[in-house]
């Protein structure tokens, strides 16, 4: 049982460290672009937000 959880908490940062990634490099292009860091981080979080109220939405899954 331990063992499962210490491989869920893995795949976990695993995901954590490929989102941060993307998130970064796609903030990198908005920023050149001119948008200011703050409005970027600003609708990153209500994209993100709208994302979780429509998976809330949806049936449960476990992954």
């Amino acid at each position: 049982m331990k063992e499962l959880k210490l491989r869920r908490e893995a795949r976990k940062n695993d995901c954590r460290k490929l989102v941060e990634s993307a998130m970064l490099d796609m903030i990198e292009q908005i920023h050149s672009k001119g948008f200011s860091e703050a409005t970027i981080a600003l609708t990153l979080a209500d994209a993100a937000e709208e994302y979780v109220i429509e998976l809330a939405a949806k049936p449960a899954r476990i992954y």
